[in-house]
């Protein structure tokens, strides 16, 4: 009797104890509750993380398959009417993100970490395990779906709740936390999108890395152009592979991507350019100097170094009045930058930022890049040089933008030299 009434006991109050706390911004609700034999486990069955304010523009609900709780303190419970508990295991929860239209507010940006956060504090845990988890990412004006990421890996261990560390997407101080996912997608607009099939990073080792990144456009540069009313550069990317060493998170890094780190690799990154001289010049304006450009990145950057290997970048042109494009390339880009940062105070500390890259142009001439941007002022010197070609391999560009084409001929060096001492 005394069991059944135990058993009793805690499935009756159990729900009331979780959404104890007034202040709480989720209830937490369940369809059933299995208590294991010995008392010292609990699973949840069809649970949800409801929001209970209707009316903030960025909300998050998650529906949980089950939840496994173990390491369970009755006597905590039952005394102190507070749970204790050493490990929680969320068995592939689906999240569902409602973003407000004005996506860099301050809500917006902590809303997963904000969500674990109330949801963990109400519990005394030294381990998480999130298992095969998804995100469904939407507009709140619109519901249209505008991101997902899918087979989200999360294990967290040694947790301290009462130590908030924003930094951690779990936001606690914690011994060691280990993040995974497969195929993420964001549409940035109605024809760019990103794509990253794999991520995986720990906070131990301070490592990263992101598998199989894209940023493309569903239509050709040149139909994208035509939608623009100005000349733009339309820009698109891929990498194999990109790997931060040495990475250190911060409160910023999940909203933000905020990247602060000794060493990031960068394997197979592929870069094209285009550019069409037909649609109107844009207003004019001076254009931004390599430290001004550097301003305008929306997140904080330290780089120590950056590795690029077997690398490529194209640049594509339609000239004024011309129906055919023109495009020059380099492939086997390979080389390093140094010093790369948009903070002032680290700007102080490296002086200047340094890139040294070697490639081959238009597959055929070795070519070598040389650039030093120094921070305490706008200026900037660069430096290009191109062993023998023959001069018929630049009828790609050529061609199409002057109406020349070369029929034989080479050139032994082509060396240029650039020193820019500001305005």
């Amino acid at each position: 009797m005394c069991v059944k009434g135990l058993e009793w006991w805690i499935e009756t109050n159990f729900q009331s104890t979780l959404n104890a706390d007034p202040k709480r911004a989720y209830n937490i609700t369940y369809k059933e509750l299995d208590l294991s034999t010995f008392f010292n486990g609990i699973q949840l069955e069809n649970v949800e993380v409801i929001p209970l304010d209707l009316h903030n523009q960025t909300s998050i609900n998650a529906i949980l398959n089950n939840a496994h709780l173990e390491g369970l303190n009755l006597y905590g419970l039952l005394f102190e009417k507070r749970l204790s508990i050493n490990s929680i295991t969320f068995i592939q929860p689906k999240f569902k993100i409602s973003l407000s239209p004005d996506r860099v507010q301050k809500e917006s940006r902590r809303s997963i970490q904000s969500m674990f956060s109330d949801v963990l504090t109400r519990v005394d845990i030294t381990n998480f395990n999130l298992i095969d988890g998804s995100v469904l990412l939407s507009e709140s004006n619109s519901n249209s779906t505008i991101g997902s990421i899918s087979n989200i890996n999360i294990k967290a261990s040694k947790i301290n709740t009462n130590s908030l560390k924003f930094s951690n997407i779990i936001p606690f101080e914690m011994d060691n936390l280990t993040i995974s996912f497969d195929s993420l997608h964001f549409s940035l607009n109605e024809f760019s999108n990103i794509h990253v099939s794999h991520f995986h990073y720990q906070l131990k080792e301070k490592e990263a890395s992101l598998k199989g990144i894209s940023f493309e456009n569903s239509l050709d540069w040149l139909k994208v152009s035509q939608d623009i009313p100005y000349q733009k550069d339309i820009m698109q990317f891929g990498a194999k592979e990109i790997s931060i060493h040495q990475f250190e998170t911060s409160s910023e890094f999940y909203s933000h991507l905020d990247l602060v780190a000794q060493k990031v690799s960068i394997d197979q990154f592929d870069l094209q350019i285009g550019k069409n001289k037909n649609r109107p010049p844009p207003p004019i304006k001076i254009k931004p100097t390599f430290q001004e450009m550097l301003k305008l990145i929306p997140f904080k950057m330290k780089v120590d170094t950056i590795n690029i290997l077997n690398s490529s970048l194209a640049y594509s042109e339609l000239g004024a009045g011309k129906n055919q494009y023109g495009t020059i390339d380099i492939q086997k880009m390979n080389g390093f930058v140094y010093g790369v940062t948009n903070m002032l105070e680290k700007q102080n500390n490296f002086e200047q930022m340094f890139a040294e890259l070697k490639g081959k142009l238009m597959g055929q001439a070795d070519i070598g890049f040389k650039l030093n941007i120094p921070y305490q002022s706008n200026n900037f010197s660069a430096t290009i040089e191109a062993k023998a070609i023959e001069l018929s391999k630049l009828n790609n560009i050529i061609e199409p933008l002057v109406h020349l084409e070369i029929d034989s001929g080479k050139a032994n060096r082509i060396h240029y030299t650039m020193n820019y001492n500001g305005y």
